[in-house]
Order: structure tokens, then sequence, then C-alpha cells
């Protein structure tokens, strides 16, 4: 929730902004959109192809067009049991356990060049080889009393970057797996972050 408010204010605010609006303001604003969207909305769904895929400690090489690379330590939820509209009730259910990923993003290539209309381009953003870190091992779901209830916290080179907690989802994980799975079939092994 926090995430997303900061970068419509950063992406979106320039000139708000240059005519003296205040930060703290147009971040409050960002934040009470993200929270009619978390009662009225639904889940912005991407997917990722298997060569982004990377262990927790593997080398990491940037593309020459990625100018913005960027990350965020997320919460991954690997399936046991796949399925196709899955209710929230039972959305828990299909849950083996829980990982550490790392969402790579080129900053830079989000918004497609050429036409501008298409919106969003998460192949260039997103699936170069590697940019999907996760691991290093799978907590199984009996472990964590509370998936909502955790501090997901990332560091560069000693210097913390991010450092928030799973409660600060917009939608939580039997909403996202209620979404994703009326669109797509979730199979045993697939990971949602």
């Amino acid at each position: 929730r926090t995430h997303v408010a900061e970068m419509i204010v950063d992406r979106f605010s320039a000139q708000e902004l240059a005519a003296g609006a205040k930060r703290e303001d147009l971040l409050a604003k960002a934040l009470a959109r993200m929270d009619e969207r978390a009662r009225t909305g639904m889940p912005y769904i991407f997917t990722r192809i298997l060569s982004s895929y990377a262990g927790p400690f593997d080398d990491l090489t940037l593309p020459s067009f990625a100018t913005q690379p960027d990350w965020e330590a997320e919460l991954g939820v690997v399936f046991k049991t796949g399925g196709q509209r899955i209710g929230r009730g039972t959305a828990m259910d299909h849950v083996a356990g829980y990982l550490v990923v790392n969402d790579i993003t080129n900053r830079d290539q989000i918004f497609t060049a050429d036409p501008k209309d298409l919106g969003t381009d998460w192949l260039h953003a997103k699936n170069n080889p590697g940019y999907f870190p996760m691991g290093p091992m799978i907590v199984p779901k009996e472990f964590v009393p509370d998936p909502h209830d955790l501090r997901i916290t990332l560091t560069l080179n000693g210097e913390v970057m991010q450092d928030e907690t799973t409660g600060d989802m917009i939608f939580d994980i039997p909403r996202q797996i209620e979404v994703l799975s009326t669109y797509a079939r979730i199979m045993p092994g697939d990971v949602m972050a």
C-alpha cells in the first residue's frame, strides 16, 4: 500500500510539487486512493516467465538497457494444490508455505515507449534472466501463524532499503488467490508474490 502510494507521488506528481504542493499531502491522497482500492478494487496481476527465476545467491547481471533497476522484497506464497475459481473461504487451503522473493524491476522500462497508449510492459521491466530471486527456503504454512503479520527487510551493501510489513498489503492473500484463480489456473508449485 505504502510502496504503491509512493510510486504514484514520485511518478505522477511533478507538476503539483513544482506548483508548491507538499509531498506529505500528495502521499496522504495516494494512500486514501489505496484504501478505496482495497475496498472496491481488484489486485493488479502480472506474470513472470520461468527464465526470470533465480536462486537467492545467484549473481544478477543487469541488461545494458536497464538504467533504473529497482528491487522490492516480497512475501512469496507457494501453492500445494492448484485450481481455478478458488473462493476466499478456501483459498488458504491451497497454500503450502511461504518464502522470500525479490521483485527486480527496470523502472525505466515499465511504460511502453511505442505506442504509449498500451500502458505497462512487464516483459521488459520484470522478466530479464535472474530478475526473480527467491528462497533460500520455503517455510511450511503451519509454522507461520499469520502471514499478514510478517516483517520484510531488504538491505543493499548493509544499507536498509526496505523495512515493511505484510500487513501493509493492499489486498490480503485470500483475495489475491481468489482473483488470480478467476483468470488463470493455479498449478501446484506456482509462486504468487
